[in-house]
C-alpha cells in the first residue's frame, strides 16, 4: 500500500535482497500503462558493456539518458513523478522483481490499471507480469531475491 502520494516505499527485505543503499539512483519507465520499470544505475554500470557494439552501446546510453531518475531516501522511498506514475495515498501496488544476467528489474503495478479478473479470481497481475518479463527475455528469476519477492502486495 502506498503510504505516501508520490512515493514507493520499498520494503526492507527488497532492499537487502537488492544490495541497494540510500543515495542509490534509479531509472524509470511506464512500460504498459499501470506498470513501472525501475532499474538500478550501479547495476547498469556493471554490467557488460564491452558485448555491445560501439552504436548498440551508444543507443543504450542514450535510452538511459532519457529516463527520469529517483534516488532511494534513507527511510526507503523512492519519489515517482506524478506525471510519470501517479501513486495515491493508501492505493495498492504490486512489486515484481526480476532479474536478467546482472541486472535486476523492478516492476510496479497499479491495481485497476487494465485489470481483468483470471479465471482463478485474481487481478491479473501475474499474467500481465509475465507478458513484460517476456518482452525482457527474461529466462528465470535467480539471484539475491528469491520467489517470495517475485509478487508482493506493498501493504
Amino acid at each position: 500500500m502506498v503510504e505516501a502520494a508520490g512515493f514507493l516505499t520499498l520494503p526492507a527485505k527488497v532492499t537487502r535482497g537488492l544490495r541497494v543503499v540510500p543515495g542509490d539512483l534509479f531509472f524509470l519507465h511506464e512500460e504498459l500503462p499501470g506498470v513501472l520499470s525501475l532499474g538500478i544505475y550501479h547495476e547498469l554500470l556493471a554490467d557488460n558493456w564491452e558485448a555491445l557494439s560501439p552504436e548498440n552501446r551508444w543507443r543504450y546510453l542514450e535510452k538511459f539518458l532519457g529516463r527520469p531518475l529517483t534516488t532511494l531516501s534513507h527511510e526507503g522511498d523512492l519519489a515517482i513523478p506524478e506525471e510519470l506514475f501517479p501513486l495515491r495515498k493508501g492505493e495498492n501496488v504490486w512489486l515484481w522483481v526480476t532479474s536478467s544476467g546482472l541486472t535486476h528489474n523492478l516492476l510496479l503495478f497499479q491495481k485497476g490499471k487494465n485489470d481483468h479478473r483470471t479465471p482463478n479470481g485474481d487481478n491479473g497481475a501475474s499474467e500481465a507480469a509475465g507478458s513484460v518479463r517476456d518482452a525482457f527475455a527474461v529466462g528465470g528469476l535467480r539471484g539475491p531475491v528469491r520467489s517470495p519477492l517475485i509478487a508482493e502486495s506493498l501493504r
